[in-house]
């Protein structure tokens, strides 16, 4: 108890240092009313919860619109200044701000091969993520937190006054970036400072007043609580992909009309929002297979250990593989399933893995990938984590588990050749021989030749001719997916994220504010709520209890809310959770049925 009562103490003194850094007004952070009933909807009506997720990413579109005319123009024209001066462009972020620095990297030299824009000119766009590059495919949260690797990560640059940097972080607190800002304003590199918040901390704002300029992309509360890899990424995307779109029309020719140049990829970003929505019907087939896949009795979702060779989605993309990674990727912190491996790491099978199935080494799938050579040091960072289709090991493609019990999905893009498109529908026709249930999402015409032999099911989305927007459409059309799949297998309650894995102290904070507010909800039928200090105490209780107990667990989060929710001790809770599939809809109606019948 002594040695309990100590670690309580420690914690707590973390935690009120973190108080006063609240993330609670953070506009990321807020609820979104329209979605508070997410989870139950989506339990019982799937296609009604993948309508309620649609309409969030078709309300934010007009808010978007008017921030890129707003900035759209000023920002390239400053990017224009930084190229012609024989200066660069910089993005810099973490986690899902980190990946976005790396797309728009690769994006800006796709544009230069299409608009033949000068060889010089394709190095001049850099993106730079926390913890290297192979964060791009397995996340490292933790990292956002240090000052000193967001300077020291572009100080290496050896930036000059002609340079223009970009510090991507949603919430505006990441102390990465803010790291990475002012080692821009040491070298006088003019600097943007790009958020979603409105209201942010107070080192945010005194990064601004120390000459940062800010630019806010608001747009409101997320569809689920807190994960900004949905609307503020879209935001945040969409603006700065459209002004390097702009910068390459204009490099070619002349003075464009960039005004309506934002406004057709918006009209086309419009018509994608519109053309998901009508395909719900077909996303909520392949939603429902993911959780039977997942749900069936010998998966191994819910196991500490692999017990079985189900319960596996495997995806599988030629051209779209960014986005895809980018998605599968970011569900592993956001909702707490395993994390991908290297070839020297043992223990539970992903549940979800990509792959780059055209790629014949590992390196050519990571060149890919990001669109551009590897340095040898980073050729060491990412030999470990294989990506791509046709390599071997421990976690290559072809031992990955495919047959009864698993789903397969691949992808199909506008720009896939006709061999890619060959390549990716031999490999489903494999998987379904094999038992497994395939699906194709295509934003390709002319695929008649697709038919019930080679996939279960079938999504088409027609690609609009700006590819940066056809990105935004596969981008919003995964995020409804795997949000729907995993809101079903319990692990969204309300709109919230309720299990997160607390690995830095952003996502410490969220975990206590989630609960918090969670339970606040309940309050005409509860006791007096617990305080910040009960709740982190109760979370580091449950923390110590589940790494001395050798059977899967589910989360701390999930763990504590149900003890306050139904009044019952850490193992009640466990044992609660366990008998309802983890989903805390159903434990608070059957503990509200129980109550009313003990009156």
């Amino acid at each position: 108890m002594v040695a309990l009562s100590l670690m309580i103490m420690i914690f707590s003194t973390t935690i009120s240092q973190l108080y006063a850094y609240d993330s609670s007004y953070f506009d990321t952070e807020q609820p979104n009313n329209h979605t508070k009933n997410l989870s139950s909807i989506m339990l019982n009506d799937t296609d009604a919860g993948l309508r309620l997720l649609n309409d969030v990413d078709h309300a934010i579109i007009p808010l978007i619109r008017a921030a890129c005319h707003k900035h759209c123009v000023p920002l390239s024209n400053q990017g224009q200044k930084s190229l012609i001066a024989g200066g660069r462009i910089f993005f810099i972020g973490a986690g899902s701000s980190g990946r976005i620095a790396l797309q728009l990297e690769a994006y800006w030299r796709k544009l230069c091969n299409e608009h033949a824009l000068e060889g010089a000119l394709h190095d001049k766009v850099i993106g730079i993520i926390a913890g290297g590059i192979s964060a791009f495919i397995r996340a490292k949260e933790g990292l956002e937190d240090s000052f000193d690797a967001g300077y020291n990560a572009i100080a290496g640059y050896n930036l000059t006054s002609h340079d223009t940097v970009f510090a991507l972080s949603a919430s505006g607190s990441a102390s990465f970036v803010h790291g990475a800002a002012y080692a821009a304003l040491a070298a006088q590199s003019a600097c943007f400072f790009v958020t979603n918040t409105t209201c942010s901390t107070p080192a945010a704002n005194k990064l601004c007043a120390d000459e940062a300029t800010s630019i806010v992309l608001d747009v409101g509360a997320q569809a689920i609580t807190g994960s900004t890899r949905l609307q503020a990424a879209t935001g945040t995307q969409a603006l700065l992909a459209l002004m390097l779109y702009v910068m390459a029309k204009n490099s070619v020719h002349s003075a464009q009309a960039s005004s309506r140049l934002i406004d057709q990829a918006f009209d086309q970003l419009t018509a994608a929002t519109i053309a998901i929505r009508g395909a719900i019907p077909s996303l909520c087939t392949l939603v429902e297979a993911q959780v039977a896949c997942l749900a069936h009795p010998d998966a191994n979702f819910r196991k500490l250990h692999d017990e079985s060779s189900i319960g596996y989605v495997t995806h599988l993309a030629c051209n779209a593989s960014q986005e895809v990674v980018t998605d599968m990727v970011e569900i592993v912190p956001t909702f707490s399933v395993t994390r991908l491996r290297t070839v020297h790491e043992q223990g539970k099978r992903e549940e979800f893995r990509v792959y780059k199935l055209d790629a014949q080494t590992n390196s050519a799938a990571w060149k890919s990938l990001l669109n551009r050579p590897l340095t040898a040091h980073e050729r060491d960072d990412i030999q470990d984590f294989i990506i791509g289709g046709n390599c071997d090991g421990v976690h290559a493609y072809h031992e990955r588990p495919i047959g009864a019990g698993t789903v397969v999905i691949g992808y199909i893009k506008s720009n896939d050749s006709s061999t890619e498109q060959a390549l990716l529908l031999a490999a489903l026709t494999q998987a379904k021989l094999k038992g497994a249930h395939t699906a194709l999402i295509s934003l390709k015409p002319c695929m008649d030749s697709i038919d019930a032999r080679i996939v279960d099911t079938c999504i088409y989305l027609p690609s609009p001719s700006i590819d940066c927007v056809e990105n935004l459409m596969l981008k919003q059309a995964l995020n409804m997916i795997t949000n729907a799949v995993m809101a079903k297998m319990g692990k969204v309650y309300g709109n919230y994220m309720i299990d997160l894995s607390p690995s830095n102290n952003k996502l410490i904070d969220r975990a206590v504010r989630i609960i918090s507010q969670l339970y606040n909800q309940q309050k005409k039928t509860l006791p007096s709520p617990p305080t910040y200090d009960d709740i982190q105490a109760m979370l580091l209780q449950v923390q110590s209890y589940k790494k001395q107990e050798h059977r899967y667990m589910p989360s701390i989060v999930k763990i504590v809310l149900t003890m306050l929710l139904t009044n019952t001790s850490c193992d009640q809770a466990i044992t609660l959770l366990q008998d309802h599939q983890e989903n805390i809809d159903r434990i608070v109606e059957s503990h509200s049925h129980t109550a009313k019948g003990a009156n």
